[in-house]
């Protein structure tokens, strides 16, 4: 499982300025995740990045995976708000269709 969810949040994924930050994350509804904070840039040629803020989930129960994702081209938006998103992913719920 730890294998998906890297791959959900690209972790290992190439065009990195730097060594992103992942830490195991845990929901009371979701269970164990992964979040990844990594800055990335736009491409080869250019000197602009944009940083990502990645969650992921597998649920088992429901045959899915949930990915929220969260970039912007201002570092200080996104920074700015990694405590109201840690908030979010806590009401993040899933239901069957018959629900």
């Amino acid at each position: 499982m730890e294998q998906a969810l890297r791959a959900l949040t690209i972790v290992d994924g190439s065009g990195a300025v730097e060594l992103p930050v992942a830490e195991k994350v845990r929901t009371e509804v979701l269970g164990e995740g992964l979040r990844v904070l990594r800055y990335n840039t736009l491409d080869d040629d250019s000197n602009e990045f944009v940083v990502g803020l990645r969650y992921a989930w597998r649920s088992e129960e429901h045959g899915r995976d949930v990915v929220l994702i969260t970039g912007s081209p201002a570092p200080g938006q996104v920074m700015s708000a990694v405590k109201a998103i840690a908030e979010l992913t806590h009401v993040i719920r899933l239901c069957h269709d018959d629900d």
